[in-house]
């Protein structure tokens, strides 16, 4: 069954858009900042360990092990909470250096030299501008880094559908050339924001209708260039497209160190500022600067100058309406009803959430552990309250959960 796209629909998923759009992003910017580099801890978590890593990037989820974008680099890092955010910062590749100072018996490999690493993981433990690598080893070291764009090269992006049926899918991005903002589903001619999950992955859940592959779909990077796409079949597959925008000011730009250095179009672009390759031979406009001039960012973003630029630095904030992690065990498929205070009266479809005061309660306007304002099942499903957080159309036979009958 088709459902109908009204006007107040469409207002919604503007409303939805604004919410998970734009609310859940990199500051890209001052991660790209290399007059303001980032600093913390650099601790290790166990070669291999990231194979089943928040991301979804793993050998269990997307399998995106040996794509284009993590040739050349040293190591997949774990990002700190706090610039992690809700998956926000998956997929975005670090230049990274030890600066010789910590504890233990292994610092970081490499000594101070700069090293690349791709972000696949979250370090809940980690305090902002610390990273956690994937690789054996221990102590805690200081450690300076900042935000590249990956080498993908010629390749283009990789859908991997991780789950699908009847009712919905989930959808993970990689070998993107730098991370990703937003990514919309066109369904009847519509195009649908999908709420990025804690883990990385996009679902849809029939929300305003049947899906079909190929399934045209839009992408936006953290630089703000949008691609239309396609997403070749149920189990996903390459797309046709490859973002080309670094979205970084070659302003705050100093040094060029890189092992892949061949952007998507060919020219060396991974430093932000114009370069030209010829073999092995790269020339770039960049100035170069000692170590003493870059303003580092602590742990606790104080405010600092910088000696070259003397522009007051704050540190890095990242965004997100997403708080903690939940669990779906079965579709969800509610239609988005107006934020207005009067909501008209609409049908959740079967199995879809009807009320609580989680996952997809900020898509209504009165997030409440109860029936939401105007949802209504269809014809032999009522609203079962499974907790606090997930209310969802059951058959009329189903018992209500423990938790209702002991309220």
């Amino acid at each position: 069954m088709t459902v109908p796209v009204t006007i107040a629909s469409l207002y919604c998923i503007l409303f939805y858009a604004t919410l998970h759009g734009i609310g859940a992003q990199l500051d890209w910017d001052a991660m790209t900042n290399q007059r303001s580099l980032q600093t913390g801890d650099g601790t290790s978590y166990g070669a291999g360990q990231d194979n089943e890593g928040t991301c979804s990037y793993g050998n269990n989820m997307a399998n995106t092990d040996g794509l284009p974008w993590s040739s050349g680099l040293t190591m997949t890092v774990a990002m700190n909470d706090p610039q992690f955010g809700a998956s926000v910062a998956c997929g975005m590749c670090i230049t990274f250096q030890g600066t010789g100072t910590g504890i233990g018996t292994e610092p970081i490999p490499g000594g101070t030299e700069w090293q690349t690493a791709l972000v696949t993981n979250r370090c809940p433990e980690c305090l902002f501008g610390s990273i956690d690598q994937a690789i054996n080893g221990n102590g805690r070291w200081q450690v300076q880094w900042f935000a590249t764009p990956c080498p993908v090269g010629n390749s283009k992006l990789m859908y991997s559908i991780t789950v699908i049926d009847q009712y919905w899918f989930s959808l993970v991005v990689s070998n993107t050339f730098v991370p990703l903002q937003l990514v919309e589903y066109q369904i009847n001619g519509v195009w649908w924001p999908a709420a990025r999950s804690v883990n990385n992955q996009w679902p849809y859940h029939r929300e305003i209708g049947n899906f079909n592959f190929p399934l045209p779909i839009r992408v936006t990077s953290v630089a703000g260039e949008v691609l239309v796409d396609t997403v070749p079949s149920s189990s996903g597959g390459w797309g046709t497209q490859q973002f080309t925008d670094t979205g970084i000011d070659p302003k705050s730009q100093i040094i060029s160190n890189y092992y892949d250095v061949t952007g998507p179009d060919g020219s060396a672009t991974l430093a932000g500022a114009t370069e030209t390759s010829t073999g092995s031979t790269v020339s770039a406009s960049t100035s170069t600067s000692t170590a003493s001039s870059i303003t580092t960012v602590t742990a606790s973003a104080s405010t600092s100058t910088s000696p070259l630029t003397n522009v007051v630095t704050t540190g890095v904030t990242v965004t997100s309406p997403v708080t903690d992690s939940v669990t779906i065990l079965s579709p969800s498929n509610q239609i988005v009803s107006s934020p207005a205070a009067y909501v008209a009266p609409y049908t959740v479809v079967n199995y879809g959430q009807c009320g609580g005061n989680k996952v997809y309660c900020d898509m209504v306007h009165d997030c409440v552990d109860a029936v939401w304002t105007g949802a209504t099942c269809n014809a032999g499903f009522q609203c079962n309250r499974y907790d606090a957080t997930w209310w969802q159309c059951q058959p009329s036979s189903k018992r209500l959960s423990r938790r209702m009958q002991l309220r």
